[in-house]
């Protein structure tokens, strides 16, 4: 577990690089909510690629297994979007709110990655 834990952060840290600046590059383009999704979108398909077998270790995970995980991503897309409109609502900056939001859903998402590939 402290491998796959391990593997899942560097992994994690690079999916949330490609998914923050995506982020903060679509902010200049489309309202944050809209931002949001998109980058959610990069980061689902970086997910379904790399998380089966470079986290882990499922070199052939089944089509229903990587379905089941980008549906949990959505989940948390969806947990996330909500959480950004409730701190941009309350006067924080979309641009700082993500942080936030990133924090809050990293965690959920390694346990269910664990759990779907055990």
């Amino acid at each position: 577990m402290a491998r796959q834990g391990l593997r899942f952060l560097v992994a994690g840290l690079a999916n949330t690089a490609l998914t923050f600046t995506a982020y903060q590059i679509f902010l200049f383009l489309v309202p944050h909510q809209a931002a949001y999704a998109l980058a959610w979108l990069c980061g689902i398909a970086f997910v379904v690629v790399i998380y089966p077998s470079r986290v882990f270790g499922k070199h052939n995970p089944t089509a229903s297994s990587l379905v089941r995980l980008a549906m949990s991503y959505v989940a948390m897309f969806l947990l996330g979007l909500a959480t950004l409109e409730v701190l941009t609502n309350a006067g924080m900056s979309p641009r700082i709110a993500v942080v936030l939001v990133l924090m809050a859903t990293t965690a959920a998402n390694f346990v269910v990655g664990r759990y779907l590939f055990r």
